[in-house]
Formats: structure tokens, sequence, C-alpha cells
């Protein structure tokens, strides 16, 4: 998250960083209903997912 504000911070815009773990049931809807309660509208999403990996 630190490196993501990092990122934010050298934008010329405004921009806002939601975090959210999609394994949970409805994760994804209650995701998109934070982003639509934070914002007008989306320009950009990035859907990241973080795999572990087990040696």
């Amino acid at each position: 998250m630190d490196d993501l504000k990092l990122v934010a911070a050298d934008l010329t815009n405004d921009p806002i960083i939601i975090e959210s773990d999609l394994a949970p049931p409805k994760a994804g809807t209650h995701l998109a209903e934070r982003i639509m309660d934070a914002v007008e509208g989306v320009n950009i999403l990035v859907n990241n997912a973080g795999i572990p990996m087990r040696h």
C-alpha cells in the first residue's frame, strides 16, 4: 500500500486508492459500491491479483 501512495503522490490528478480482498463472497459487489461512493466515474481500474508462492 505504501508503494501505491508514493505513485499516487506523483500524479497530477487526485487518484483514489481502494484496497480490497476479493476472496470473500460478494466482495466484488462491495468493492464496486465503495468505488461508486468515492467517485463519479472510473477512468482506470487496476485489478491486480497476488498469488503466494510455496516452495
